[in-house]
């Protein structure tokens, strides 16, 4: 089994990267040639330093990957780790169609590993999940179809042809502005924060503005507006999937069902604000919970 990356791609935490750093490299050369202040090269070596990290190291390091498929588990190694999964501790397995075209394939959603994607999936092993051992992301891939359907087969789930036989079940999760266009608000919100604050110590009209905002943006996470449909297919009593246009979610055990609802066990349970939807899709991957349509809605 060989893993075929895609060379470049960019995803929805790179938007939100290349922004904050972005913004230290046009703030270096402004403070550096037109002020003429020395302190402007730290500002041009981090945002020069991040480029070099995302744009040259991490297509090197993806060369180097090494992975070993086995009968009951896969051992990775990337450049300064090893880490190995029993396909019997993969209880979530998610899919996730990346910007250019290329498919992460997540192992057991881990927060940390998700959001630094290449620095802990090629070069470290480092989380503050409790769940990090049995995490892992193969990033930017594009053999997902081969992958993902020898993964399926290993944690215990039928061939792509039986799967798609399968009759299909609607669910929904309610959405606030926020959460659908989370990215775009919140780099909007940091670039507000960052001139606004720079300026704003002598003028409290300002401040006044800026907690305005944050007041606003709060107000648009807590109050939902859209519905988006979820299908969810069942395969026995202990497996089924998730999904919708770009993510998919095969979940094995790990959740719990009502007449009313699906929930989802994730597992990492380090933070109070794992029980909430806005969470994962924040880390773009299926929301935790899912609630089913009535008769009278049908």
């Amino acid at each position: 089994m060989e893993i075929k990356y895609s060379k470049f791609e960019i995803n929805m935490w790179d938007i939100f990267f290349l922004v904050i750093y972005l913004s230290h490299l046009l703030g270096g050369i402004d403070i550096l040639f037109n002020k003429k202040e020395k302190v402007g090269i730290i500002f041009l070596v981090i945002g020069i330093s991040y480029l070099v990290y995302r744009f040259l190291l991490v297509m090197i390091i993806k060369s180097k990957m090494k992975f070993d498929f086995s009968d009951y588990k896969v051992k990775i190694k990337g450049l300064f780790f090893e880490k190995t999964i029993a396909y019997n501790d993969i209880k979530t397995l998610t899919v996730r169609k990346n910007i250019l075209g290329s498919y992460d394939i997540l192992l057991n959603f881990d927060s940390s590993i998700n959001i630094y994607k290449y620095f802990c999936n090629l070069i470290m092993d480092v989380s503050i999940e409790n769940n990090h051992e049995k995490s892992y992301i193969f990033c930017d891939i594009k053999n997902k179809d081969e992958i993902l359907e020898y993964l399926l087969e290993k944690i215990g789930y039928p061939k792509k042809e039986i799967r798609e036989k399968v009759n299909v079940e609607k669910l929904y999760v309610k959405y606030s502005i926020f959460e659908k266009h989370y990215m775009m608000c919140f780099a909007v919100f940091c670039i507000i924060v960052i001139f606004s604050v720079g300026i704003a110590w002598g003028y409290l009209e300002l401040m006044i503005e800026l907690f305005v905002i944050i007041i606003l943006l709060l107000v648009m996470t807590m109050i939902k507006f859209f519905r988006k449909d979820y299908i969810m297919k069942r395969y026995n009593n202990y497996s089924i999937s998730i999904s919708e246009k770009k993510k998919e979610i095969y979940i094995m055990d790990d959740f719990f069902e009502t007449d009313k609802k699906v929930i989802i066990n994730y597992e990492n349970t380090n933070f109070d604000s794992v029980k909430f939807n806005f969470y994962y899709v924040q880390n773009n991957v299926m929301p935790k919970n899912y609630k089913k349509y009535t008769n009278l809605e049908k």
